[in-house]
This record gives structure tokens, C-alpha cells and sequence, in this order.
């Protein structure tokens, strides 16, 4: 049998599918909680790669690290050891510094495992301080979906 590690299903939507392995789990047989932070990030890491690195690569944009600034879950069902699941990634609200990555995670079996929210900050690498979006990362993020924050 071939197992399923991670592989791109497709661009648009953004969609990466994974395999759940047997040493990810408990003796009881579901996913540990700490792995779905491997998922998750895992799964937006790859999207950055596919969607933001020419962007990142442009001058302006190698000066700028995304590092995760925070995340969020919602927890709908188990995972279990060879379960196979896809991991769908969009961008939602793009701050000033920051953006939202949004990923919503299920297979054929059950439409909706969890829901998870990460949050890059756009950081000076030399300095670990917090400094404005490039421009083109922002047009890029406008593009691919994302809603700029309304600032009051």
C-alpha cells in the first residue's frame, strides 16, 4: 500500500493533503493534540512557499520574515492513525503588520476535523521587530482572497 505524507491537491482553492501516522497518535488511537500545530503551520508554510515566495524574493520583501505571531483551533473530530485528510488554506484579514491564514481541515469520511487560525507578523529579521507590509505582499494577499482590516 503507498501511504500519504503531504502532497498539493491544488492552487486554487489551496489544498494540501496529509496523512495521518501511526506515531502521531495516543494509545487510544487519535492524534495528539500538539500535531495539529505541525499540521497547521506545516500546511501554511507550504502555501507561503507555493503563493507568497516570488513576492518574498522581490526586493522589499527579502527584508521581512513572516514568523507565526498566534494561532487558534477548533476541535470537531478525531483523527485516527492512516486517516488521510486535506487541509484547505486561504488568506482572511490583513492587518497593518500582520495577516491571517486560514485552514480548514476534513476528508471524504467527515467534512470538517478542525479549524485553525495563524496569524504571520511581518518582522525585521536583523532587528526581531515588528515593521509595516510590503506593498506587494499586501497586493498579493488582496489578490489571493484576503480582506484588509477596517481601522477605526
Amino acid at each position: 500500500m503507498i501511504r500519504v505524507r503531504d502532497g498539493l491537491v491544488s492552487k486554487n482553492p489551496f489544498i494540501v493533503r496529509r496523512e495521518v501516522l501511526w506515531g502521531e497518535c495516543d494509545p487510544a488511537g487519535v492524534v495528539y493534540t500538539p500535531r495539529f500545530s505541525d499540521y497547521a503551520v506545516g500546511a501554511a508554510a507550504f502555501f507561503q512557499m507555493e503563493m507568497l515566495a516570488d513576492i518574498l524574493a522581490m526586493d522589499g520583501g527579502r527584508d521581512v520574515g513572516l514568523p507565526v505571531k498566534g494561532m487558534t483551533y477548533s476541535f470537531e473530530r478525531f483523527l485516527k492513525p492512516y486517516d488521510v485528510f486535506e487541509m484547505q488554506v486561504s488568506v482572511g484579514v490583513i492587518g497593518k503588520r500582520t495577516f491571517e491564514q486560514r485552514i480548514e481541515a476534513g476528508s471524504v469520511r467527515e467534512p470538517v476535523h478542525f479549524t485553525c487560525s495563524v496569524t504571520r507578523i511581518c518582522v525585521d529579521p536583523r532587528t526581531a521587530r515588528a515593521v509595516p507590509m510590503p506593498s506587494p505582499l499586501r497586493a498579493r494577499l488582496v489578490e489571493l482572497g484576503g480582506t484588509e482590516a477596517k481601522v477605526a
